[in-house]
């Protein structure tokens, strides 16, 4: 996206120093070209040496960036890394977790090969491929302002040893352990929202344009429905609209639970929004059906092995959405639904 790239350019800051010096637009304009096909060159890069270090026979540092949008502290952090390692002679891959999607993926053989790994992210990312490897785990904005010094740790050695439990999985699992309660809360907050910010842009959209092309004079009483094509994007954008609070308790607390607490975290929200509690429901129910999942795998960890196939299917779904359905409406709605 636009303002992706730009937030990667205006990290370099040569080319930032560039940009505040332009005297024209057409200057300005010139240097953001130059940028994006590569052929940018710093005023004072003739009086810089040439000397490089000597290139490694393996990428001694990986990382990982991630923000809950996928906009622009993910690519800020992974041009910040870059171009920190780069000064001092240092390889380094960096795979961005987007909007878009994981892009530039770390390999197995370039894991099992790295000098040092740092995930840089306030959103949980796929972490089992790091299990007994040193990993700097921080959050995203200390990508950008302390690269240096998240390169040190790495070469250092000094990282904790990762090891992934058996929740982990492709969708993302984290050092929950070694991360404060604040930070766990926050991520998981994050992981609702930005699963939630489509479904309300898409059907905000769409609403808004039924209004466009209504007709008020038709029948103010249901404007936004009146003509044909205005009743077509109300009736979808509402439908959109309608995801909004399932998916934000959903992934509040499937990012808690992994993917068992993903059918609780939905009716919870579903109920939230149909007894009038709303966005505050809805995360309180995200938060309370993710931690219930958590409480239900440990109550069912002593039942026999042969029953491990039905647990995420029928024991974790069944009860779990019992226990939301119950204190969603009998302990959140009451005080909840009087303050809306």
């Amino acid at each position: 996206t636009i303002l992706s790239s730009l937030a990667t350019m205006i990290m370099d800051p040569d080319f930032k120093e560039a940009l505040i010096a332009a005297k024209t637009v057409e200057e300005f304009r010139s240097l953001i070209d130059a940028k994006e096909s590569g052929t940018f060159t710093a005023p004072n890069a003739a009086e810089e040496s040439t000397e490089s270090a000597p290139a490694a026979d393996h990428i001694q540092i990986l990382a990982v960036t991630a923000c809950p949008t996928g906009i622009a502290h993910t690519f800020m952090a992974a041009e910040s890394l870059e171009q920190h390692a780069k000064k001092r002679g240092i390889s380094i891959k960096v795979e961005t977790n987007g909007s878009a999607g994981a892009k530039n993926v770390l390999t197995p053989e370039e894991i099992a090969a790295a000098d040092g790994i740092i995930v840089a992210a306030d959103k949980n990312v796929a972490m089992s491929r790091f299990d007994g490897h040193r990993v700097v785990i921080t959050k995203v904005a200390d990508g950008i302002n302390k690269a240096d010094e998240l390169i040190d740790r790495a070469l250092a050695g000094s990282a904790p040893i990762y090891h992934a439990s058996g929740a982990d999985t492709a969708e993302g699992a984290d050092a929950s352990e070694e991360e404060s309660l604040g930070r766990q809360i926050y991520k998981h907050l994050m992981n609702g929202v930005s699963h939630m910010l489509p479904f309300v842009v898409g059907g905000g959209i769409l609403i808004a344009l039924a209004f466009l092309f209504d007709d008020y004079t038709i029948d103010p009483s249901h404007f936004g429905s009146n003509t044909p094509l205005a009743k077509f994007f109300m009736d979808v954008g509402g439908a959109s609209f309608g995801f909004m609070l399932p998916v934000l308790a959903g992934f509040i607390a499937m990012s808690i639970a992994d993917r068992p607490g993903l059918a609780v975290g939905f009716v919870g929200g579903a109920l939230a929004g149909a007894h009038g509690t709303g966005f505050l429901g809805a995360l309180l129910a995200g938060f309370i059906g993710g931690y219930a999942v958590n409480l239900l795998k440990k109550g069912f960890a002593g039942l026999p092995a042969a029953l491990d196939g039905i647990k995420p299917v029928l024991l974790y779904p069944f009860f779990g959405i019992l226990i939301i359905g119950f204190i969603t409406l009998f302990i959140i709605t009451p005080p909840v639904a009087a303050i809306n």
